[in-house]
């Protein structure tokens, strides 16, 4: 006999559970079980002060408010096409959920929404630079508490924005960009970062997605290649040029003689498109850029092991 209702209705609901999970265990063996993690995407509106600027009337004002009141009022059904969940739409902000392997697709959606809703306004008041969104994705567990996410959303965000960017010194540009937080509970956080308008960084980004998907190559080609790196970058200090030159060697050594989960070398085509990656962007950020695409690929929680 229970001492109160709430005892009754507790029991209720782990009684349901264990239906539910004797339910979706032969599904589980079939199609294995879901990855336990997820993506919040946290976004905002870019040089919207610059545009703000431009409006000189309250009827400019207006036209401005239109724009961002169209972005935001097609945010739910945009993120629902990658069977996201919108928590928040208002003007140039967004927060939602995402599933992991519909993150970027989602990310980049949202971006083009948001850069098509505004450049018609932009141009019309003669604006130098239209809007753009700077778009952050925190990669988590599902058991990490939703206050650590949504910090780690807010970091990855911040990491899109590229404040710490030196214009002057990179090939980076600050805003209009994609930040990644990779938080994996059994290691290090890993960062990634894209403008918009990179395009040739972001299609290499996306074929080595599909490498993974695809089984293309091995799931722990990423931390070989991490590991190169840190066994290397203190070789020829002085000579920048032979360095690279050694890590090119390490890196081509390393990838023929990997092999697939099915046991077939790596193919040649492969090989060079990940070495002329490695040499424009150097090996530690290629090993970045593999690990944080193979949790894009996952589709089970088999797809990405232990972690």
């Amino acid at each position: 006999e229970y001492q109160n209702s709430d005892d009754k209705e507790a029991k209720e609901i782990v009684d349901n559970l264990k239906v539910l999970k004797k339910t979706l265990a032969p599904l589980f063996q079939s199609y294995g079980e879901p990855y336990r993690y997820g993506v919040l995407l946290l976004a905002d509106g870019d040089r919207m002060g610059e545009l703000l600027d431009k409006a000189k009337t309250q009827v400019q004002h207006q036209e401005i408010t239109q724009a961002l009141s169209n972005f935001a009022g097609q945010v739910a059904y945009t993120m629902r096409q990658s069977s996201g969940h919108c928590i928040y739409a208002g003007g140039d902000d967004v927060l939602g959920f995402v599933p992991l392997d519909k993150a970027y697709k989602c990310a980049d959606d949202l971006q083009k929404l948001f850069a098509n809703s505004l450049s018609g306004v932009a141009n019309k008041l003669g604006a130098e630079n239209s809007p753009t969104l700077s778009v952050g994705l925190a990669i988590c567990h599902i058991m990490t508490p939703l206050g650590v996410i949504r910090e780690l959303a807010s970091q990855a965000e911040k990491f899109a924005k590229g404040d710490h960017v030196d214009e002057s010194q990179s090939t980076e540009k600050r805003r209009n960009a994609l930040g990644i937080l990779l938080s994996v509970r059994s290691g290090n956080d890993t960062k990634l970062r894209f403008n918009w308008d990179d395009l040739a960084g972001l299609n290499a980004f996306e074929t080595m997605v599909n490498y993974y998907v695809e089984k293309q190559i091995p799931s722990r080609i990423a931390y070989d290649v991490r590991e190169i790196y840190l066994r290397t970058c203190d070789f020829a200090i002085d000579d920048k040029q032979l360095q690279k030159d050694i890590q090119s060697a390490e890196l081509l050594r390393m990838l023929k003689q990997a092999r697939t989960n099915q046991s077939k070398k790596i193919a040649d085509q492969t090989i060079d498109m990940l070495n002329e990656r490695a040499k424009k962007i150097g090996l530690d950020n290629l090993a970045n850029e593999l690990i944080v695409a193979r949790w894009f690929a996952a589709k089970t929680q088999k797809d990405l092991g232990k972690e």
